[in-house]
């Protein structure tokens, strides 16, 4: 064998292998020049110099902010505005009068974003059905709302990588994002060959508790694993999104303690978490065709990546 024609590799040298489907070549990077680059972009998105509209101003975006995080009701919230009217100086234009302007503003901003659904579930216990609402958004819904977003499009990643390191003698598998990790690429190789996986990662966490409105409920968070780390992990676009609330079921002191009641219990949150997961039945299986921003039709299978939940909404 003519050694001379076997390629030579470096110590720590990095090769990215893409899962066959992506028709994407395998190559191998010097270590100090590997990084992960995102997908060229063809949309040029100047700077937004007013990211808090719908509001009037930055000042205005604040206070509504504020108020929403405080969990302020109405007659707080005038209260709050009447200081600001009294106080207000500078160039930043305060034109709320009352509650009902800030109500405006956020069911205005709500337009750019997926929005919440509200649904009533049922479940028995003891001879009766108890009912309880659900409030979540559609999982598809809110993938395409990033998948339009020009500043997060050239960072999504839609085929299984395989990451290895040059030891001096062979490649050595490592991960260092959920797209590169196994559980990706045997999703991909489950789908179609031009078929793309969309992978969410869920947390549902008992032990926080979450403020909707008046309602109260355990948060629901999503993230997309096709994303990178900085992006999805960070704050801002691109990271977390609740999608839904568990509803609290009542403590009952004459049924604590008794399996039925934990069961009982179980199967709200496990119902609850089907409804807010109820976007998935069909695009799991025969998937969505989506025009992606760089022109490019796309077949997505949607999927759970990771799903991160206390034992009770296991």
């Amino acid at each position: 064998m003519d050694t001379a024609a076997l390629p030579t590799y470096s110590h720590d040298d990095i090769k990215v292998e893409h899962h066959p489907n992506s028709g994407i070549e395998t190559k191998v990077h010097p270590f100090n020049n590997f990084h992960h680059h995102p997908a060229a972009s063809s949309v040029h998105t100047p700077p937004d110099d007013q990211p808090w509209r719908p509001f009037q101003s930055q000042l205005e975006f604040n206070v509504a902010e504020l108020a929403l995080e405080a969990g302020l009701n109405n007659k707080q919230t005038d209260r709050l505005i009447k200081i600001c009217l009294r106080s207000s100086v500078g160039k930043d234009k305060f034109t709320f009068r009352n509650h009902k302007d800030i109500h405006s503003k956020w069911e205005a901003a709500s337009h750019r974003v997926t929005k919440f659904t509200k649904e009533l579930i049922s479940v028995p216990y003891d001879g009766k059905m108890m009912d309880f609402d659900v409030y979540y958004r559609d999982l598809w819904e809110l993938a395409t709302d990033l998948l339009q977003d020009p500043r997060l499009f050239p960072h999504f990643t839609f085929d299984a990588q395989c990451l290895s390191k040059f030891d001096g003698q062979t490649f050595v598998c490592f991960v260092d994002e959920p797209f590169t990790a196994q559980d990706f690429w045997d999703v991909q190789s489950q789908l179609p060959p031009d078929a793309k996986p969309l992978a969410f990662i869920l947390y549902a966490d008992k032990t926080k508790l979450s403020s909707f409105g008046t309602v109260k409920g355990y948060p629901v968070v999503a993230r997309l694993a096709n994303l990178p780390t900085d992006i999805r992990n960070g704050q801002g676009i691109g990271s977390g999104y609740i999608v839904g609330w568990l509803p609290i079921v009542a403590e009952d002191k004459a049924q604590a303690g008794k399996a039925s009641w934990v069961n009982f219990k179980n199967s709200v949150w496990h119902k609850s978490f089907a409804r807010i997961t109820s976007s998935f039945a069909s695009k799991s299986k025969t998937g969505q065709w989506y025009s992606c921003l760089d022109g490019v039709d796309r077949w997505f299978f949607l999927c759970v990546l990771i799903l991160s939940a206390d034992y009770e909404e296991q």
